[in-house]
């Protein structure tokens, strides 16, 4: 539950929402 996570939620994340994540990201 920290890779399969970690990676689902940054994959998921910036494909749902590369606007308001990424900016936050960055």
């Amino acid at each position: 539950m920290g890779t399969s996570a970690s990676q689902f939620s940054q994959s998921g994340i910036r494909f749902r929402i590369p606007t308001n994540l990424e900016l936050k990201f960055e």
